[in-house]
């Protein structure tokens, strides 16, 4: 957050970093190994290196923005919006500037095609490193490529995973099944939309337009809205993509946060909006507790989905313990018969002789045997 401080303001991006760390999304999916969690790592390191050679011209933040979009294409498929949302972000922040009769910090000289190939080169190389393997699988870069086919196909849901284009805007701003309580992250989402309308509100500092700090927030803005726009309309929607365009919502809303303080001129009001806000974001900490440690496996939990319920957590203790009686220890035979497997392979990853199948065998017996409720009596 550092390397953006100046683009949004010191202040902005102390209640940017605040809100993060509070938002029930970001950390209740930073709980899991889970893919889009680095790739809204690496975006946000694009992002920032990026500005980083906008603002100083230096090739070395040039190189790590290449190398920050090699690990998001490495990471993965899903890049292909983030990169698309940048680009269009990029082309319509300079046009924006261009219009209103401004040269932001004298892009033309930062356009070095040297620079960018090189730049180009690293990403390339980072993705194919990554890809092959270290360089034991030749065709992995290739097969990389060819992978966004079925991406492609997956995208309109094919009856799986299908959800309507308000799933992840209804997700964030309210949600509520009793006995559970009330689930919303509006407090970012409105000072989002604050922070939106003020990167498009011309300032001027001396007679001369402040290019840094408005074109930063500008970038973000059309940046987070494509990302809304695109990820809703797709059908297929799983929640935990809805991080890749909250993280940047919380960059917004620290700028709108302190855009709205400006407004109120008044200190008293100003203390009150202060402490309206403090409350606020005291609640969405409160939901993050409530989401990450009481209700991490309840389904009325609207950031849970097909997250395994706390008994798997037992049984595994048990085949443990099992274990400890048996002859065999960890080489014990263990059957798993089950329609869907899941979790269990990484719960009984200690075990060297385990069987899973989808049907009950002809053999089905071992010296343990764990069985779905569909197939047990089978």
């Amino acid at each position: 957050l550092p390397l953006v401080a100046d683009g949004l303001g010191r202040r902005a991006t102390l209640v940017a970093a605040l809100l993060a760390c509070l938002s029930p999304a970001l950390v209740f999916y930073s709980r899991d190994y889970i893919q889009e969690t680095l790739l809204v790592f690496f975006t946000f390191a694009c992002i920032a290196t990026g500005w980083r050679y906008a603002r100083s011209g230096r090739p070395v933040w040039a190189l790590l923005c290449g190398a920050s979009l090699g690990l998001m294409q490495a990471t993965k498929e899903t890049c292909l919006i983030s990169v698309g949302a940048l680009g269009l972000a990029l082309v319509c922040t300079l046009v924006w500037e261009a219009r209103t009769g401004t040269q932001p910090l004298e892009l033309k000289k930062r356009l070095r095609w040297r620079v960018l190939l090189l730049a180009a080169l690293v990403g390339g190389g980072v993705s194919a490193l990554l890809f092959s393997g270290f360089f034991t699988n030749a065709w992995g870069p290739v097969d990389a490529w060819r992978a966004y086919g079925t991406y492609f196909g997956r995208a309109d849901g094919d009856g799986e995973h299908v959800q309507r284009w308000y799933y992840y805007l209804k997700m964030l701003l309210w949600s509520h099944h009793a006995p559970l309580p009330i689930w919303s992250e509006g407090l970012i989402l409105l000072l989002a939309v604050a922070g939106i309308a003020a990167a498009f509100v011309r300032r001027r500092r001396d007679g001369a337009t402040d290019w840094g700090a408005t074109a930063l927030p500008r970038f973000l803005a059309v940046y987070c809205v494509a990302l809304v726009v695109v990820y809703s309309a797709i059908p297929y929607k799983t929640p935990w993509c809805a991080i890749q365009f909250v993280q940047p919502l919380t960059l917004l809303a620290g700028y709108g946060a302190v855009a709205l303080l400006h407004v109120v001129r008044k200190p008293v009001l100003q203390a009150a909006v202060a402490l309206l806000l403090l409350a606020l974001a005291a609640n969405l900490g409160g939901q993050a507790v409530a989401a990450n440690y009481r209700y991490c496996t309840r389904y009325e939990n609207p950031y849970v989905y097909a997250q395994p319920v706390s008994d798997v957590e037992r049984l595994a203790a048990w085949v443990e313990k099992l274990a400890t009686v048996s002859p065999d220890g960890h080489e014990t035979v263990v059957h798993v018969i089950a329609t869907y497997e899941w979790p269990l392979p990484w719960y009984l990853r200690r075990f060297a002789n385990v069987g899973y199948w989808n049907t009950v065998p002809e053999e089905c017996d071992a010296p343990i045997v764990i069985v779905s409720l569909d197939l047990m009596e089978e």
